[in-house]
């Protein structure tokens, strides 16, 4: 239990401690000891339930994501490494949760209160370092939102998805015939309006 004791020590009650870590043991179990059926139909009937219990696992993540949300609307946008929140957004991107892309694109400019340290190096906000980790369907959903979405803060953090995931070159390019596509003219806009933020694409946002 090595990891619970690493939860704790940063603050993380002891109920989500243990949650947490269990979801990280039964991944890993299923991992290094998988035990599979002789049958066609058992291993049929396994692979279902270990989709199952991915899936509950996503959605308990997201809901933590959707109500730590609602919380923060009034107040400020940040948050610290002792939260629910900050932790499953970690897990929706080691998962590689497909499911939890457009909730992860909501928080997308969620900052993290984190101690310094200079040795580290600078890191992308935590919903940035999960998109990436989820791959091709959250960059074409960024790119969706990058069209609709009316802050230029968020659209740079879009790209920054984007970048990461396609690469520069071919992220702009997509920009560019997402935006020559486009029929309504404010999306249009916002598109052209992005493709700018490509040339500082390679930074990461802190």
């Amino acid at each position: 239990m090595r990891g619970s004791h690493l939860f704790l020590a940063v603050g993380v009650s002891s109920v989500t401690a243990l949650w947490l870590v269990s979801l990280g043991q039964v991944q890993n179990a299923n991992a290094q000891n998988p035990v599979m059926p002789s049958s066609v139909e058992g291993r049929k009937e396994a692979f279902a339930k270990l989709s199952q219990d991915r899936s509950s696992q996503i959605n308990s993540l997201v809901l933590i994501l959707r109500g730590e949300q609602i919380k923060r609307e009034a107040g400020r946008n940040a948050i610290t490494q002792n939260d629910p929140e900050y932790y499953a957004i970690l897990m929706l991107g080691q998962l590689r949760a497909e499911e939890a892309v457009k909730p992860l694109l909501d928080r997308i400019d969620v900052e993290t209160i984190r101690v310094v340290n200079l040795s580290q190096g600078v890191w992308d906000r935590e919903a940035i370092r999960a998109l990436v980790a989820i791959g091709k369907p959250a960059s074409k959903e960024a790119l969706e939102y990058l069209a609709r979405d009316k802050s230029m803060q968020r659209a740079r953090m879009y790209v920054r998805v984007i970048a990461e995931i396609e690469g520069t070159r071919l992220g702009k390019e997509m920009v560019r015939m997402a935006a020559d596509e486009e029929k309504d003219p404010a999306k249009k806009a916002r598109l052209q309006a992005a493709s700018e933020f490509f040339r500082d694409a390679d930074k990461p946002i802190p």
